[in-house]
């Protein structure tokens, strides 16, 4: 399953912020100290998407700020996942214009069928190996360097990823100055070859490039082509920001970030309806079309606050892009000491964005095509909030374990103002549950 464009999975565990384990030891270690980290994320989405991800994260300090990192991922989903066609108070049969996938159809020539008032989902099961690295290097007392390099391999996406980062600290060790560059090269290879843009799925050209020639040996040759050829993207990103201690008790940080998509951008297995203008009834669906470009920025900020015994931790994040998305992200976390190995952390997060300026939930049958159009829920205006508790507790020097229990909540725009015929009475935007679990133990010998 690809890492940036397929169901609502990445992005809810994105937006949920539940990446298992730091890059970082969560504990302290000595130079010449081995620290093992291991987790597994269990996360379900309520009648939709299950995924175990075991990580393990091995690193190695062999001096006082110089360590080597290893991370090893492995992802097992199953489910569905929705495919972007518009719920209906009648029977749908979706026509399947791409084979099995991560996220797609059951496989060539298999439709879909969706009972009445249903969300229209499409069954998938993948697994994901990942492998990345990082290497810190000291070189003065107040400057250090850490470079990355990351890939992931999928049945049908692959990512090639790099970065560095510079650290700069003022000689009192009170400011800390950050540059970073990341680049990521990404293959999509969908399953039965890339969909046609805003095609009809009914038609036989949705798998096949544009070929005026007759020769049938000739077009078989070039189907076979496209259905091995490989989409591409490039993404580019720029980080700068400021480590502050303010004082003994509170410690804060200020980036910004960058980042540039180019390429193929579009979801393969993404669909949405045609509807009539009329009665809302659905005509027939089309592939979607995303652009090629997209231009990202964010403002993100956070603040430690040390108590007597306890630490407050508070979070906030703004981002926007060139696709008219906005959106906000709060949090906060209390650290609550227990004692001498026990520890509580609750945490809150609320998080709401705008929607894509291509996003539709339907396109009516009456109009010409645009230029874009998009019905994945993840580009809709929506709002979600996420409780979560946080157990842990420290054996001593050298183990620690914990586990994590989260609840999301996602909704949007039910009755949508673009709502045509019976889709008035139809809930455009089902409400979306997620429950995420965390098992953790760090090691440090």
């Amino acid at each position: 399953m690809q890492l940036k464009n397929k169901p609502s999975i990445r992005q809810a565990l994105a937006t949920a912020s539940c990446a298992l384990l730091a890059t970082q030891p969560l504990i302290a270690a000595e130079s010449g100290d081995w620290v093992i980290n291991l987790g597994t994320l269990f996360y379900d989405e309520k009648d939709r998407v299950s995924i175990v991800e075991p990580i393990a994260i091995v690193t190695y300090n062999y001096d006082d700020e110089d360590y080597v990192s290893l991370r090893l991922v492995n992802d097992t989903m199953t489910g569905a996942s929705h495919n972007g066609a518009s719920i209906s108070s009648q029977s749908q049969t979706i026509p399947t214009h791409t084979t099995t996938s991560a996220s797609g159809s059951a496989g060539p020539g298999t439709d879909t069928v969706v009972s009445p008032f249903a969300i229209p989902l499409s069954d998938f099961s993948d697994q994901r190996n990942a492998v990345g690295i990082d290497w810190q290097k000291a070189h003065s007392r107040t400057f250090r360097t850490i470079i990355g390099g990351n890939a992931s391999v999928e049945n049908d996406y692959n990512s090639f990823g790099s970065s560095v980062t510079f650290q700069r600290d003022t000689d009192d060790k009170l400011t800390t100055f950050t540059l970073g560059l990341a680049l990521s090269i990404d293959a999509v290879k969908p399953g039965g070859g890339t969909p046609k843009p805003l095609a009809v799925l009914s038609s036989s050209d949705v798998n096949s490039r544009d070929d005026d020639d007759d020769d049938d040996e000739e077009d078989d040759h070039d189907d076979e082509d496209a259905a091995d050829a490989a989409e591409h993207k490039l993404l580019t990103d720029v980080l700068v920001g400021i480590t502050q201690v303010v004082s003994r008790n509170v410690l804060t940080q200020l980036n910004y970030s960058i980042g540039q998509s180019r390429g193929y951008l579009t979801d393969p297995y993404k669909i949405i309806s045609r509807v009539d203008p009329t009665s809302g009834v659905t005509v027939d669906y089309l592939t979607e079309k995303r652009p090629d470009n997209r231009l990202r920025q964010a403002f993100y900020w956070k603040a430690a606050i040390h108590l007597p015994k306890d630490v407050v931790h508070l979070s906030y994040r703004y981002y926007w892009d060139d696709w008219s998305i906005t959106a906000h992200t709060a949090e906060i976390k209390y650290y609550f000491n227990m004692g001498d190995h026990f520890y509580l952390m609750p945490s809150f997060r609320y998080y709401k964005q705008s929607g894509a300026k291509f996003f539709k939930y339907s396109l009516l049958n009456d109009q010409s095509l645009p230029d874009y159009a998009s019905a994945d829920l993840r580009l809709a205006p929506l709002q979600s909030t996420t409780r979560g508790l946080k157990i842990g507790y420290n054996f001593g020097r050298n183990t620690e374990v914990s586990f994590r229990a989260e609840y999301m909540q996602q909704w949007g725009e039910k009755n949508p103002s673009e709502a045509v015929g019976l889709q008035r009475q139809l809930d455009l935007f089902p409400n979306l549950e997620v429950t995420m679990y965390t098992v953790e133990i760090s090691m440090d010998f």
